[in-house]
């Protein structure tokens, strides 16, 4: 029985650890595609000005 438990904690700790991880990685991309438009943007701005 205690067999069973820890190996159901461990799976839940698991799950915990793996849904954590993709949220992270959801933000971090959220980041970086805020980050190429804001460039793209100013690389457009900037284009405009120079012309």
């Amino acid at each position: 029985m205690q067999k069973t438990m820890e190996k159901i904690l461990v799976c839940e700790i698991a799950h915990e650890l793996a849904r954590e991880a993709r949220i992270e990685e959801k933000t971090n991309e959220a980041f970086f595609i805020a980050w190429i438009k804001s460039v793209i943007y100013k690389l457009d701005k900037d284009s405009r000005l120079a012309s």
